[in-house]
């Protein structure tokens, strides 16, 4: 018998990206990387975030695989100069995205407070554990 179909098979729905960020993110799903941090006797908040975004035919948004990441001002969602690291260890700066020339730098992260807020409630219903990085797609 062909046991490579015995098993169990987990299926989602494909997510795709917001409108908005498809110009910085063609070919791969685009998430935010929210960091959380919560002090002894403290809710858990905020401490940081990013918008990670693929470059070239890649499936996924992380440095394995070439992409980009271009740090979020807490409040506002606005990200800078996006950065890559390559095999040599050099850190690569862009203000636009590298295959399609969309601006990065000055750019708003849609429902940048909506995936703020998912990841701080989230984060306080594990407990007294100090930080966590959220990937929200």
């Amino acid at each position: 018998t062909d046991r490579s179909r015995e098993g169990v098979v987990l299926l989602q729905p494909r997510l795709v990206n917001h409108p908005a960020l498809r110009p910085l993110s063609p070919n791969a799903l685009s998430t935010i990387r929210v960091v959380t941090t919560r002090r002894p006797g403290e809710a858990p908040r905020l401490f940081a975030g990013l918008l990670r975004m693929g470059t070239g035919s890649a499936t996924a948004d992380n440095f394995a695989q070439g992409g980009i990441a271009a740090a979020a001002d807490p409040a506002t969602g606005v990200v800078g100069e996006a950065r890559r690291v390559d095999k040599e260890h050099r850190t690569h700066v862009y203000r636009a995205h590298p295959d399609t020339g969309a601006p990065v730098a000055g750019f708003r992260v849609p429902c940048w407070d909506e995936a703020v807020r998912l990841a701080v409630d989230a984060h306080a219903r594990l407990g007294p554990i100090a930080a966590v990085g959220w990937d929200v797609a």
